[in-house]
């Protein structure tokens, strides 16, 4: 069936290990009237993470509003939250290499029903591919080298951040890195795709190797960055491998590994089911 999420508003929530989050929770929502469409709630030995979704209504109309009135029954759970309002289709920059089936898949959701609604802001490659997919979208294409260590290059990334401020970035390619001052000038969350050889196969024509290799297994990872680190991991998925008559089989597996960890990453973090707490995720289903 069609997508259907965009009517909720949705409650993220980290908390002390305690019996009353459930109660402190549904009693906030009873009071005011608001039945709770969900509230999933996970823990460990010290902490609890919570979901709560409900019908969006006249409640809240700012985020604003809703920590407000919200931050009471925080503060009795010694609680950290993060709740999403807005029903409007989050805006999305994008930074990429040559690779450009990851690119096509996640711009032909655009307009897929089955999808959570975004908009593309810009596409900013060194790639005369990604030009012409641009194009054919109808989205803004700024040329800009793929160096990370030249610094008019970085303010150049940086200026275009400046200029469309997404309320995303992402890094649909493989290969695709961004400057320490790149990262700290986006002000905003940032998704890559690696992808993964088991062994790690480092080399231009690594699904050649891993054919010559007998490779038995092939994934992916979708993970936020950060400047200084690897960031935490929000997806990942592997799929194992028959025997295959060709290189160019195994690749095929590979990149459709890719556009899938990719799409569900994304799709993860714009519904509202990513808390990231001590480096880590919480992935809510």
């Amino acid at each position: 069936m069609p997508y259907s999420d965009s009517g909720f508003a949705a409650l993220l929530l980290w908390c002390p290990k305690t019996p009353s989050v459930h109660s402190v929770i549904a009693d906030f929502f009873a009071e005011r009237e608001i039945a709770l469409n969900e509230l999933i709630i996970h823990s460990d030995l010290d902490m609890c993470f919570v979901r709560a979704v409900w019908a969006r209504g006249e409640n809240w109309d700012e985020v604003a509003d809703f920590e407000s009135e919200f931050g009471e029954s925080a503060l009795m759970l010694k609680a950290d939250f993060s709740v999403k309002l807005s029903q409007d289709a989050p805006s999305v920059g994008v930074f990429c290499s040559e690779q450009i089936y990851v690119l096509n898949d996640f711009l032909n959701k655009i307009d897929d029903p089955y999808y959570p609604a975004f908009e593309v802001s810009f596409i900013c490659s060194s790639s005369d591919d990604c030009r012409k997919v641009a194009d054919r979208f109808g989205i803004p294409f700024f040329y800009v080298s793929a160096s990370t260590g030249n610094a008019d290059i970085q303010q150049k990334q940086i200026d275009i951040l400046q200029r469309y401020e997404p309320d995303w970035l992402v890094m649909p390619c493989c290969d695709t890195l961004l400057g320490v001052t790149v990262i700290a000038a986006a002000n905003c969350p940032i998704l890559s795709l690696q992808s993964s050889f088991l062994p790690s196969l480092k080399s231009e024509k690594a699904y050649e190797m891993a054919y010559d290799q007998g490779l038995k297994c092939l994934g992916a990872t979708a993970r936020l960055v950060e400047s200084k680190k690897p960031g935490p991991i929000v997806t990942q998925d592997y799929i194992t491998l028959a025997p295959c008559p060709s290189a160019a089989i195994v690749q095929d597996s590979g990149h459709e590994i890719e556009r899938k960890v990719f799409a569900n990453g994304f799709r993860k973090l714009v519904e509202h089911k990513v808390i990231v707490y001590n480096a880590k995720t919480i992935v809510f289903d």
